[in-house]
């Protein structure tokens, strides 16, 4: 996933619909530095977000695991 200079949001859409909601995890790669995050994560897919517009692309790498019964912690 790519966000392009001057946007703040690049939505991945997955594949194939999970069963139940899956456990992501997102990277920034090209040594970019920076705040980032990823929010309204369905079973169709997610949003990858920063906290500034780019001024260059920005490459994501992501992986999506389907986990029966996972637990998360607060």
């Amino acid at each position: 996933a790519i966000i392009k200079p001057t946007e703040t949001l690049i939505h991945v859409t997955f594949d194939k619909e999970y069963l139940q909601t899956p456990i992501v995890s997102v990277s920034a790669g090209n040594g970019v530095v920076g705040q980032y995050s990823y929010q309204n994560l369905t079973t169709t897919g997610f949003d990858i977000i920063v906290s500034a517009p780019a001024t260059q692309n920005i490459e994501f790498s992501w992986v999506a695991l389907s986990v029966k019964d996972a637990v998360t912690t607060q």
